[in-house]
């Protein structure tokens, strides 16, 4: 009657050694992933100019943005369900623009 006690003493021991080994013991890994979205601005697109308020058009849009890119930057606009609907122009912060350098 000992001898299978020691004996079930022995295998629970054997199972919780293999158990831990199996599920706590493992090496971690970090991966560290990340999701990219792109946007692009186009004719049929909504900006708009957050100091005005106004809305512009593409072609003046493209204008500014291409006089000094990194005078400006462009926030989405979402709609009540988390839709982008367009775009806001924002003229860029000193330290945005420090950051922007290239």
């Amino acid at each position: 009657m000992s001898i299978i006690l020691a004996m079930r003493k022995i295998a629970v021991l054997f199972f919780l050694t293999v158990f831990w080994h199996t599920n706590y013991a493992q090496d971690v890994h970090v991966n560290s992933g990340s999701i990219v979205t792109q946007f692009s601005i186009n004719e049929s697109s909504l900006i708009y100019d957050k100091s005005t308020g106004q809305r512009i058009s593409y072609e003046k849009y493209n204008r500014l943005v291409k006089a000094n890119p990194k005078a400006y930057r462009t926030d989405l606009l979402y709609n009540e369900f988390g839709e982008i609907i367009g775009f806001n122009l924002c003229t860029a912060t000193a330290a945005e623009q420090e950051d922007r350098r290239s």
